[in-house]
């Protein structure tokens, strides 16, 4: 099964059906949610960013990789490590519309969200804050600071172990992360469940 057919039916089935189909394992933390628009669903191919510090240079570096990448369908994952303040913003989300990035999925802060929202841009996010976490666009990486180990690495995001490579589907009921290799199962369970339900339904 190539990604274009496994993104189509994690799109067409949603996040509840395949939350059913994985036992309810892998959905990140309810308060992660949709910040822009109600109707947005997405589902992608992950790229993770680790910020540990309070700078934003490990989201900036990603967006010229996904750019020059063959992968059209990139969902970035962030876990910005409890960090008070907002990681992404519209800066941000103008860099992501020219980079091959579908949405973003943060266990931390957004703001900016008219103009956000104003771009189309789906941004699933633990909360909304007008505070940026560096207070400024300075670099405050502290001596012997890797840039290289914060980004393409596994992550906890909402609770969840998010690896480089995994699938991300989201929606307006939140938020599930899909194994490369249980992919096919998954979505044959998905399926099936759903043609369960629509003969329960009449349909």
């Amino acid at each position: 099964m190539n990604q274009a057919t496994i993104l189509q039916k994690l799109r067409l089935l949603g996040t509840a059906l395949i939350s059913d189909a994985k036992g309810g394992v892998d959905v990140l933390d309810f308060q992660i949610r949709s910040r822009a628009d109600d109707g947005h669903i997405i589902a992608g191919s992950v790229e993770t960013i680790h910020v540990l510090q309070k700078s934003l240079d490990p989201v900036r570096s990603v967006f010229e990789k996904c750019a020059k990448g063959t992968n059209k369908n990139v969902v970035l994952v962030i876990d910005a490590s409890g960090l008070t303040g907002a990681v992404w913003g519209e800066i941000f989300t103008r860099f992501a519309k020219k980079s091959n990035i579908i949405g973003v999925v943060i266990d931390g802060g957004v703001r900016d969200l008219s103009e956000i929202r104003r771009l189309d841009f789906p941004v699933f996010a633990r909360y909304v804050t007008p505070r940026v976490i560096t207070g400024e666009w300075a670099t405050t990486f502290a001596p012997g600071f890797e840039l290289g180990t914060h980004v393409s690495v596994p992550i906890m995001c909402g609770g969840v172990l998010v690896r480089p490579g995994d699938f991300v589907v989201a929606d307006l009921d939140g938020v599930v992360v899909l194994r490369p290799e249980e992919i096919a199962k998954v979505l044959e369970k998905a399926e099936n469940i759903q043609t369960m339900e629509e003969r329960i339904l009449g349909v």
